[in-house]
């Protein structure tokens, strides 16, 4: 999973879940073994909880290639993530009978650990798949438009993000196609007169992907929209957000002049300064003599030293 995805309410909400499954196995796995196996003395529950429960959450998650409570990488994510855990009990079990005093109760504890925790993980991923235990934390998505850059959005978030979006359809211009099947299965909803009274109660998000906005965006019901609380989003800006690339197609230069990348700050600047002064410096050691070409790159990158 690419890792600026991380930090989105639902994906934090699905690792937390599952991070207080792990934590949880491990716990009952600490305290009921001792019961289960009475030659097994009792261990202090805390500190191997802790040390595990943080290594099996952290393999967890770089397992976790799809979008949590996608179906299509479940079965694949199930796997390795079992294997991983497997020799993770292995590489475990090695060093408890290598640096451990009391050896047979954390022994016994990693064991256990290494095949409870995948099969407690596997078995939440099945469900949470089955039964769509995610599903209420979808956003209900309206675009705005019916043209190409309406149906691509569609087609990006039916294929790749409907476990974190559930579109509602689209917004037409006018009400003459209100009901048509335009993408994916997906229709024309409403017409942008009546948009307000539609997603006021139905969205949370509006997307605008016109092919055009000149003289078309519906400027008043966006606006009260905005004002009932729900986010409208520029195409261009969705599909950055949703897959960290800019969509050239439907890019305007408006949206890169008011676009919050190309940012710089002082610290980036005397970072980027101080590489390019070692970067001449080398060169200049390499060489052992100043060339012309070497002062004209002296004076491009200082211009106040030679000036």
């Amino acid at each position: 999973m690419a890792p600026f995805r991380l930090a989105r309410p639902r994906i934090l909400t699905y690792f937390l879940l599952e991070g207080a499954l792990i934590f949880s196995v491990l716990y009952a796995l600490a305290l009921l073994t001792p019961r289960v196996v009475p030659s097994i003395s009792a261990i202090d529950p805390l500190s191997p909880v802790i040390l595990f429960g943080i290594a099996f959450t952290v393999l967890l998650m770089l397992t976790q290639w799809g979008t949590p409570g996608d179906q299509a990488n479940l079965v694949s994510e199930i796997v390795v993530f079992s294997v991983l855990s497997l020799l993770l009990g292995v590489v475990s079990l090695a060093g408890v009978w290598l640096f451990v005093d009391n050896k047979r109760p954390v022994a016994a504890f990693v064991g256990a650990g290494a095949i409870a925790v995948p099969v407690a993980v596997s078995l939440w991923r099945w469900v949470s798949v089955r039964f769509s235990v995610l599903n209420a934390t979808r956003e209900n998505v309206l675009i705005l438009g019916a043209g190409q850059t309406a149906q691509q959005v569609c087609r990006l978030i039916t294929s790749k993000f409907s476990t974190e979006y559930a579109l509602l359809g689209f917004a037409d211009e006018t009400d003459e196609r209100v009901g048509t099947v335009l993408a994916m299965g997906n229709r024309i909803q409403t017409d942008f007169e009546n948009l307000p009274t539609y997603a006021a109660e139905r969205a949370d998000r509006v997307i605008v992907a016109l092919d055009e906005k000149r003289g078309k965006l519906p400027v008043r019901q966006l606006m009260e929209l905005r004002l009932r609380g729900l986010e409208i989003e520029d195409a261009t800006s969705f599909v950055e957000r949703v897959c960290g690339k800019i969509s050239v197609e439907s890019m305007l230069p408006s949206w890169l002049i008011f676009s919050e990348g190309f940012r710089t700050s002082p610290l980036r600047s005397f970072l980027k300064r101080m590489a390019d002064a070692n970067g001449v410096g080398d060169r200049v050691i390499a060489g052992g003599r100043v060339t012309p070409e070497l002062l004209s790159e002296l004076d491009g990158r200082f211009p106040y030293l030679l000036g």
